[in-house]
Protein backbone atom coordinates (compact mmCIF):
# COMPACT_ATOMS: atom_id res chain seq x y z
CA UNK A 1 0.00 0.00 0.00
CA UNK A 2 2.39 2.64 0.97
CA UNK A 3 4.40 1.76 -2.47
CA UNK A 4 1.49 2.67 -3.92
CA UNK A 5 1.08 6.16 -2.19
CA UNK A 6 4.51 6.96 -3.34
CA UNK A 7 4.54 6.23 -6.59
CA UNK A 8 1.60 8.20 -7.22
CA UNK A 9 3.16 10.95 -5.39
CA UNK A 10 6.33 10.31 -7.61
CA UNK A 11 3.84 10.36 -10.79
CA UNK A 12 2.27 13.63 -9.42
CA UNK A 13 5.06 15.46 -9.17
CA UNK A 14 6.76 14.55 -12.57
CA UNK A 15 3.26 15.41 -13.97
CA UNK A 16 3.58 19.12 -12.10
CA UNK A 17 7.03 19.85 -13.56
CA UNK A 18 6.17 18.57 -17.18
CA UNK A 19 3.13 21.03 -17.05
CA UNK A 20 5.64 24.06 -15.48
CA UNK A 21 7.93 23.55 -18.53
CA UNK A 22 5.62 23.39 -21.11
CA UNK A 23 3.89 26.45 -19.20
CA UNK A 24 7.10 28.13 -19.28
CA UNK A 25 7.98 27.46 -22.91
CA UNK A 26 4.05 29.20 -23.98
CA UNK A 27 4.73 32.20 -22.08
CA UNK A 28 8.50 32.44 -24.00
CA UNK A 29 6.60 31.73 -27.46
CA UNK A 30 3.95 34.14 -26.62
CA UNK A 31 6.05 37.21 -25.25
CA UNK A 32 8.40 36.64 -28.71
CA UNK A 33 4.89 36.71 -30.96
CA UNK A 34 4.11 40.16 -28.98
CA UNK A 35 7.94 41.16 -29.93
CA UNK A 36 7.10 40.51 -33.55
CA UNK A 37 4.22 42.61 -33.51
CA UNK A 38 4.95 45.70 -32.22
CA UNK A 39 5.64 47.55 -35.15
CA UNK A 40 8.83 49.65 -35.63
CA UNK A 41 8.04 53.31 -34.98
CA UNK A 42 9.70 54.80 -37.78
CA UNK A 43 11.68 58.29 -37.70
CA UNK A 44 10.50 61.30 -39.55
CA UNK A 45 12.37 61.01 -42.61
CA UNK A 46 10.64 57.34 -43.12
CA UNK A 47 7.35 58.32 -42.47
CA UNK A 48 7.26 61.11 -45.00
CA UNK A 49 9.10 58.59 -47.33
CA UNK A 50 6.28 56.20 -46.51
CA UNK A 51 3.46 58.50 -47.28
CA UNK A 52 4.39 59.44 -50.55
CA UNK A 53 3.61 55.84 -51.70
CA UNK A 54 1.19 56.55 -54.66
CA UNK A 55 -0.64 53.60 -53.83
CA UNK A 56 -1.58 53.95 -50.34
CA UNK A 57 -5.24 53.90 -49.28
CA UNK A 58 -6.96 56.31 -46.74
CA UNK A 59 -6.97 53.60 -44.64
CA UNK A 60 -3.26 53.48 -44.61
CA UNK A 61 -3.06 57.43 -44.82
CA UNK A 62 -4.99 57.45 -41.39
CA UNK A 63 -2.66 54.52 -39.92
CA UNK A 64 0.29 57.39 -40.72
CA UNK A 65 -1.65 60.03 -39.43
CA UNK A 66 -2.17 58.19 -36.24
CA UNK A 67 1.45 57.52 -36.07
CA UNK A 68 2.03 61.05 -36.63
CA UNK A 69 -0.18 61.88 -34.02
CA UNK A 70 1.12 59.83 -31.17
CA UNK A 71 4.80 60.55 -32.11
CA UNK A 72 3.98 64.23 -33.19
CA UNK A 73 6.88 65.31 -30.42
CA UNK A 74 9.57 63.39 -31.35
CA UNK A 75 9.13 64.04 -35.33
CA UNK A 76 9.37 67.64 -34.20
CA UNK A 77 12.38 67.39 -32.74
CA UNK A 78 14.00 65.50 -35.78
CA UNK A 79 12.62 67.75 -38.18
CA UNK A 80 11.65 71.31 -37.41
CA UNK A 81 9.05 71.38 -40.64
CA UNK A 82 7.91 68.16 -40.07
CA UNK A 83 4.11 68.63 -39.25
CA UNK A 84 3.95 71.24 -43.01
CA UNK A 85 5.53 68.80 -44.69
CA UNK A 86 3.26 66.19 -43.67
CA UNK A 87 0.04 67.77 -44.39
CA UNK A 88 1.72 69.27 -48.05
CA UNK A 89 2.25 65.62 -48.64
CA UNK A 90 -0.82 64.47 -47.38
CA UNK A 91 -3.00 66.94 -49.04
CA UNK A 92 -1.43 66.56 -52.29
CA UNK A 93 -2.08 62.72 -52.16
CA UNK A 94 -4.67 61.49 -55.03
CA UNK A 95 -6.40 59.42 -52.41
CA UNK A 96 -7.42 62.52 -50.35
CA UNK A 97 -9.94 64.95 -51.71
CA UNK A 98 -8.58 67.85 -50.00
CA UNK A 99 -10.69 70.37 -51.30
Amino acid sequence: MQNWVLVLIVLVVIVLAVALFIAFLRDKSIKNRIKEKEPKVPNAQELLESLKDKSNDLNKLAQYSNLAYTHYMQYMSEMSDFDLEFIAILTSHKSVNAK
